[in-house]
């Protein structure tokens, strides 16, 4: 019996990324990465497959995370009073 090559994981590999995807945003990527293969049909837009399957590699990963809905949640918030003025700022900084 011989020994079969292992085949490297490519994390950005459309099958690797819809397996990381949960599901509700897997037909986003879907539309998302057929824009991108018509586009890379003609020479001039093939950068747009692999960019696109970059950004969704990162993005499959963020969304993944357990506490990603929390965090988008709590970034959406309208909670004004956390953010830091250009004021604030510069008195911490001693200015």
């Amino acid at each position: 019996m011989s020994a079969q090559p292992v085949e490297p994981h490519d994390p950005a590999s459309p099958s690797a990324i819809l397996a990381t995807l949960p599901p509700e945003w897997r037909p986003v990527f879907l539309t998302d990465y057929q824009a991108a293969l018509d586009a890379a049909r003609d020479p001039a837009g093939y950068e747009a497959l692999p960019r696109t399957l970059r950004r969704w590699r990162v993005r499959a990963a963020a969304y993944a995370a357990p506490d990603f809905a929390e965090a988008r949640a709590e970034a959406e918030r309208p909670d004004r009073s956390a953010a830091v003025t250009w004021e604030q700022l510069a008195a911490e900084r001693g200015r």
